[in-house]
Formats: C-alpha cells, structure tokens, sequence
C-alpha cells in the first residue's frame, strides 16, 4: 500500500524506504537565476529540516550543468524546472538513496516539496538498528501529479475568533493551505451579522482594513466569558489586530511568496452596518426617511462615492503591491434580519431602501450595484469579480437581463459567480453567459460551540462543480485549525476529483498515524471518527448542538438561553433529553476509541482537537441532561412533594454533575483551542455556566442538611436536619405551595406531575 499522502497524488510507485541521519548534510541544489518560487520552495524545506533535527543544511546555487553533476556527500534536493508555463502546477518527484529530483513549474515546486515532506516520517520507537537512533526514514518513490481543479482555497469569514487572530495565526493559516496544497485564500474583510449577545460593545459588525474616510472611527470591541481556570467570569477590551495593525499587506505578501492568492471580499449590500452606522446618509432609509443603519441607499449619491474610494484604497495598497487582481464585492442574503444593532427593536430590518424601491425593483438594485463596483475595479487593474449566487439567484435575477449587462458594461468573462450550500438537497448550479462559476462547500461554521462534519457536502458541492464544468472550490469557513479534517478533504478533492469519502476517511486516518503504526490504532481512529459522523455529520443534529449554547442569542425574546433548552429537556419535548444521551454515547465511544490510537507525535495535536471537540460536546450535553433533571425533580417536589426533602437534596446532586460535566467541557477548550478561539468559545456557554452556579446557590439549604456526619446524599444524613426541613416544607404547602419559591431561571415553563420516588426519574 503506498505511502498516505494528502492529497493523493495520480501516480505513486513507492520503492522502500532509507534513513536520513540528522548528521547527514542536505543540500539544495537551484539554478543560479530561478524562480522565486523555486528558492522559496527550498528555504522552505530547508528550514523545516532544520526544525526537525537537522544540523546542516545548506542552499547552494549552480548552473546548468552542475545541476546534473554528481555530488558525493550530503543529500541532494534537486530543484530541476522544466517548460511548463508558470502556472502549471503539475510536478514530479523521483527519490532514492542519495538525492530527491523535483521536476515542474515554478510555482509547481512549492507543491513538490509538501509531498517531500510527507515522505519523510519519525523513526519507531524500536528502530530497526543502532543506527537508527536519529533522523527520519524517507519513503523511496517516484510521484507524478497535478491537479483536477485549479482554482482550490477556503474562504476565511470576518467573524468572532478571526477577529482575534494575530499575524502569525495568519501566516500558521496560510502555512496550513500549503501543506494541503490549497492555492487560495479568500479573507472577509467587511460583514455583519445579527446581535447575539447582550453585553456592551458585543456587537458582530466587522471591519477587517482601515479603509473607511475616517478609520480612527472604528473602536474597540468587548467579550465577556466565564474562565474555568479561574472560576470566575472576565472580560477583555481589545482591538483587532488585522484593523489595528494594518496586516492584510503583510498577509498578501506572505501568502503570495507560497503560491497562494489572496482574494479579499468586501461584503454588501447585505452583511453591511459598518458603513451604515458610521455614515448614516449613505445607509438605507425606512418608510419615514430615517436611516436604518443597515444596507445602502443608492439613491444618495455619495454612496457608491465612497463604496468606489474603498475599493480605490484597497487595490493601491493592498492588492496591486501583491500583484493580486481578483476582488469578491459579495452580494449574499440581502434579506431582512433582526437585531442587525442595538437601535432594531424585534422585528425584522430590511436591507433594501424605501426610497430606492420606489424607483427599482429588488433586481434592479443588484444589478446596479454588480455593474458599478465591477467596472470600477476592472478599470483598476483588476481582472476577476466574484459574487455569491444567492440573493440574484432567490429572484431570477441571472437573467438575459444580467447577462446583457455583463456584456454591455464590459464584465463578460470578467465576473464569477461563487455558489454555495452547506446541506442537503444538493444546489443546482445554473450557466450563466458571460460568467465563470465556482462552489463553496463548507469546511466549517461554528468552532466557538461544535465541530461539523462537512466531508459529504464537500463531496456533493465539487461533484455539481464538476458537472458543470466549474474552475474552483474554494470553501465558507469560519476558520479554525480544528476543522483540519474538512479542509483536508476539500483539498483532496478539489485535487482529485473522483475521490469519495470512505476512502479518504481510510487514507486520513493512515496518514494522522503514519505508515508505520499497527494496524490496531489505525482501526480505532477510523471507528473514532466513524461515531464523530454520527453526530457532527448531520445537519439537523449540529444545529440541535448549537441550541445547546447562546449563540441565537438574548436578544431574542422567544428564545432565552439557557431556559428554552431547559424547557425542552426538563420536559422531554421531542425526546430531547433522549436525544441528548444518545449523542453523548456516541461521542463516549469515539473518545474510547481515539484512547486507543496513537498518531504520529508531529500530527498528535490534529487528534487532540478531536478529542476536545468530543469533550466539548459531551460535557455540555451531559451538563444539560443533568441540569434538566434536576429542575424537573425540583418542580416536582415543590408542587407535588414539599415534604421530601430528599427529591430537594437529590436536585442539588444532580446540579453539581451538571457542574462537573460542564467544567470538565470548558477546560477542554481552554488546554487544547486555539487561543484566538478560547474567549468566544467560553462565551457561548457563559450563561449555562453562570445559571449552573446560581441554581446551586440557591439549593445550597437542602445540600447542608444532607452533607453533615454520614450525610452523603442525604439518605443517610443528619435526621434532625432533614425532619426540620420536612416540617417547614409541609407547614408551608399546607399553607401556601407558593412559598416554596420557583428556581431562579428567567422563562422556565415546566409541566410536573407527581412522581412517588426521585429514583423514578433516572429509570425514565
């Protein structure tokens, strides 16, 4: 079986292996007057090299024909271009015993040395011989490939935790798309979303680069969490690095040096407060002529006045001195949203102006806008604009109409229509004259609160890509190196694109292994990941999974957090609390699994955020099963029961599970997320945490009477104690039931009946 690599290259005839001591010197040879592309591929094996252990590497310049000269002594890495054109990405790779040829394009050499690089695996723990003892074992093979797509890339969403990300969580991205030899990384750089969360300066409106009239207009921001390693609750002021210290320059720069182009995507005229608020003139107006500080008013005219000075800024500082040419102006779910500010009562805003409906139709104002920031930037230098196909797509808008459009504005064979869907039915992508198209899978949503499995979708998203005949796959994401499993199978993909999920799932797990690790552990990360899918591999149960956070927020009053999950689990409504067990069994029986398995040490951190995201999921649900238990047995004796004080004191039990499980699940986070990820992804379960720890509070009486001498859970405990709080608690229902107050948990609705023994409960 050949070696795993990721992706799969279209030939591989493996031949053994050799040792490469860390003594041994290794060279690379480049011509004297190459490619940037090429001295860049060989720094770049070269300093990983030197990471790994070894202690002299050298890179050598020669000519022509020393190129072919024999060279006794180091290891050579041969760096040999052939005439293919500077953007072919078709390689090839010959190793033996005394050298490596890498044999391509240019730009095809940086790709030809990550699959050098997975050639080379840690020795054993039982090396084969003395000799062994230091270095790596090279798998001995000859490679041709190139790949069936080539356009492939993630699209990196504005958001919370991206946010946060500091310049070399950028360059760890980007190294991350090179190694899976990804070419593209598009980055939101202006987008907004609905309030979720009822803290000040909370808000999710973003903008990623100073280049509004007045930047210094742009503030901070504020995130409040509940830190487990503390045990308490903080907050933390800060500004965006990416806003704050300019880095798209510095992102495109160190992007384009690896082969990689960056494409920034300036959302509107959905996704868009930023500039609605800070300008209300050019925000959209609603029937009474007020500014609604969301979407623009194109009848204003200084409105695609200053739409035109951003992109103007951006191509003359960005993208011109990266050499990068394609630009995504956006144009997805231009709909109505609530709670797009904190000014938005209830109900729903629209995007749409009043004063410019009077005049267009909804189409119309899309098409305007497609044609007037589309020449705008062809007459910039730029050579591709893409746009999501939704909005346009939802009204019948990719018309004769547009595609007149497209041809009389001189945008034909210029735009590109990027389709997206992360779940079933399949999307149907439509030709449309005059434009390219590209499909958007996902390869991930929600890191702050579950993992998803997207491997189907991506399958299902490239497959329509290929049916009609589509030049990339470039993913939504809201990024975070935990998805790793996602973004490698868009990668192996988009690279082959005959490939199917089983069997990438067999090749992944070989490869987070290596080649040579037993069988046994190899197994038992494919059965891992097998129940993982149970879980994150559906759409309806991911988005049960993210109801178990805040993320749908407080703002809405139908929904409390964390009452409406309460309310469902303390009342079994649609067997959620059976529901609940069972993904938590599932996910039990990965994290067994993923016990037994042993991934190569330079890859153990990939498995880990698995087991976090298992951890994570678990913990919560088990958090929540418990918490729900206990309101209903706390309900229960309040009602029904208010002279046993045993139901009361077993509630409290179940509450400090429920305080386990869910530290246990927040801890996670903290030893093994991303650092930019941990204070959004404690945030989501702030609420939980915090209600967790006013419910014990305020259960704290039964639990003193149940944990004096031989207390335990108080069915042995202190008599006298639990006889004085029967007595109060019959004299008061025998008064008034009432004054037995309700817990302290805004919006719960129970319906209790009477149940003769708390015991009962955990049998149901």
């Amino acid at each position: 079986m050949p070696t795993a690599l990721i992706p799969a290259p279209k030939h591989q005839v493996d031949k053994g292996t050799v040792h490469l001591p860390f003594e041994r010197p290794i060279a690379a040879l480049i011509p004297a007057d190459c490619s940037p592309f090429i001295r860049a591929a060989a720094q770049n094996v070269l300093s990983r090299l030197t990471d790994m252990g070894f202690i002299a590497v050298a890179l050598l310049e020669a000519a022509a024909a020393e190129m072919e000269a024999p060279a006794p002594g180091p290891y050579r890495l041969r760096f040999v271009p052939n005439a293919d054109s500077g953007t072919s990405e078709r390689y090839g790779l010959e190793t033996d015993a005394e050298e490596t040829r890498f044999c391509g394009s240019p730009r095809s050499m940086l790709h030809a040395v990550e699959t050098w690089l997975q050639l080379l695996s840690p020795l054993s723990t039982q090396p084969a011989s003395a000799s062994e003892l230091g270095g790596v074992r090279l798998t001995l093979t000859s490679i041709e490939d190139a790949p069936d797509m080539p356009v492939r890339g993630v699209f990196v969403e504005c958001f919370i935790g991206s946010d946060l990300m500091k310049l070399d969580d950028w360059h760890r991205l980007i190294d991350e798309l090179v190694s899976l030899k990804l070419n593209t990384l598009s980055i939101g750089i202006n987008g907004a979303w609905p309030m979720r969360y009822d803290e000040p300066d909370s808000r999710l409106d973003f903008l990623f680069v100073p280049l509004i009239d007045d930047p210094e207009r742009v503030t901070g921001r504020q995130l409040s969490y509940y830190d487990p390693t503390l045990g308490e609750e903080r907050t933390i002021q800060y500004e965006m690095p990416i806003y704050a210290e300019d880095l798209l320059g510095d992102i495109m720069a160190y992007a384009a040096e690896r082969g990689v182009r960056t494409i920034p995507l300036f959302n509107g005229p959905g996704h868009t407060t930023v500039l609605s608020q800070l300008y209300p003139h050019i925000s959209a107006k609603d029937a009474n002529g007020n500014p609604t500080g969301f979407g623009y008013s194109f009848s204003h005219p200084e409105t695609m006045g200053m739409l035109k000075r951003i992109y103007t800024r951006l191509v003359e500082r960005y993208m011109r001195p990266n050499r990068q040419t394609w630009v995504h102006i956006g144009c997805d779910e231009v709909a109505p949203f609530h709670y797009m500010n904190e000014r938005m009562s209830s109900r729903a805003v629209s995007p749409w102006c009043s004063e410019d409906m009077l005049r267009y139709s909804k189409k119309e104002l899309l098409h305007l806008y497609i044609r007037e920031l589309g020449t705008h930037l062809v007459g910039l230098g730029m050579d591709k604009i893409i746009i999501w196909h939704d909005a346009l797509h939802g009204m019948g808008g990719f018309d004769e109409d547009f595609e007149r459009m497209l041809e009389e504005s001189g945008l034909a064979g210029k735009l590109t229509i990027h389709w997206w869907r992360y779940h079933e039915p399949p999307l149907s992508v439509q030709h449309v004259r005059g434009a390219e198209n590209w499909v958007a899978p996902a390869t991930g949503y929600f890191p702050n609160i579950v993992y998803q499995d997207f491997l189907d979708n991506i399958d299902i998203m490239v497959n329509e890509g290929v049916r009609v005949g589509a030049s990339a796959a470039v993913s939504y994401a809201v990024y975070a190196p935990n998805q790793h499993r996602n973004t490698a199978f868009l990668a192996e993909k988009s690279w082959n694109t005959a490939s199917r999920v089983v069997r990438f799932e067999e090749r992944y797990a070989r490869w987070l292994c290596g080649d040579e690790a037993d069988a046994a552990s190899v197994e038992a990360l494919e059965d891992g990941f097998r129940r993982m899918r149970q879980v994150y591999g559906q759409y309806g149960h991911c988005y049960f999974l993210i109801e178990t956070s805040i993320y749908f927020g407080n703002y809405y009053p139908r929904k409390p957090y964390p009452a409406r999950v309460l309310n469902s689990l303390a009342n079994n409504e649609f067997a959620v609390e059976t529901l609940s067990r069972l993904l938590a069994l599932d996910l039990d029986r990965a994290l067994s699994y993923f016990a037994q398995a042993a991934p190569r040490a330079d890859r153990a951190q990939l498995l880990a955020y698995n087991v976090m995201d298992c951890t994570r999921t678990k913990g919560v649900l088990d958090a929540l099963v418990q918490f729900g238990q206990a309101v209903r047995l706390y309900e229960q004796a309040r009602v029904h029961h208010p002279d046993r004080p045993d139901m009361f004191e077993e509630a409290y039990g179940k509450m400090e599970q429920a305080d386990k499980h869910l530290h246990a699940a927040l801890l996670a986070v903290c030893e093994t997320h991303v650092e930019y990820w941990i204070p959004a992804s404690l945030r989501e379960f702030t609420p939980l945490a915090r209600s967790i720890r006013e419910t014990l509070a305020f259960l704290a009486p039964w639990r003193d009477a149940g944990v004096r001498e031989g207390g335990g859970n108080g069915r042995g405990g202190d008599a006298a104690s639990k006889a004085a709080i029967a007595a109060d608690t019959a004299a008061a229902a025998d008064d008034d039931a009432a004054t037995i107050p309700p817990l302290p948990i805004d919006s719960l609705r129970l319906t209790v009946y009477p149940h003769p023994r708390a015991a009962d409960l955990d049998e149901a």
